[in-house]
């Protein structure tokens, strides 16, 4: 089924299934599926499997985001469409919260990917540090007494770039003048 790849999909990402209806105070509002996560978040995530028109859930959405906005909840909610072909109606529900199309049988990561936790790549050890590339490519010119001045000032800001580039300059024409 479409919706089990959906939430198969969040599940890999550290996404929770929760049961159905979600019941927020005194009401039950019922969805295909609902998921919240990732790990320690709360974002609910609503699923809704090939639905013909956007009244029905944009009336069940309403329902759940005025309840959770009369407790004063701030959990963020996105809808998952789960579709053949992209709802003309999306346009519609996006006012309410954030709309993700799937399409059964597409990869569900790249469609979901903007509701996954972000994953930035770890160091690698192997890989040399900016000055070392640097120095690799200027080669002898990085023992010289500007390039020197240059990397060093590089550390600090661009401000100390500035002035030792202009020292080096007026260096150079002092030479120059003396000539």
């Amino acid at each position: 089924m479409a919706s089990e790849t959906v939430v198969a999909a969040l599940a890999n990402r550290g996404y929770r299934l929760i049961t159905t209806p979600i019941r927020v105070g005194d009401i039950a509002v019922a969805f295909d599926a609902a998921l919240v996560g990732p790990e320690r978040e709360h974002h609910l995530i609503l699923i809704e499997v090939a639905p013909e028109k956007a009244a029905p859930i944009a009336r069940r959405l309403r329902a759940l985001l005025a309840t959770l906005e009369h407790i004063a909840s701030t959990r963020p909610v996105s809808l998952v469409l789960v579709a053949e072909r992209e709802p003309s109606y999306i346009g519609e529900l996006q006012r309410l919260c954030p709309v993700y199309w799937y399409r059964p049988g597409d990869d569900a990561a790249s469609a979901l990917k903007a509701l996954f936790p972000l994953e930035l790549p770890t160091a690698n050890a192997g890989s040399r540090s900016a000055d070392a590339v640097l120095k690799r490519r200027l080669g002898v010119l990085a023992e010289n007494a500007t390039a020197k001045s240059l990397i060093e000032a590089a550390v600090q800001s661009p401000a100390k770039v500035h002035d030792a580039l202009r020292s080096a300059l007026g260096h150079a024409a002092a030479i120059e003048k003396a000539r």
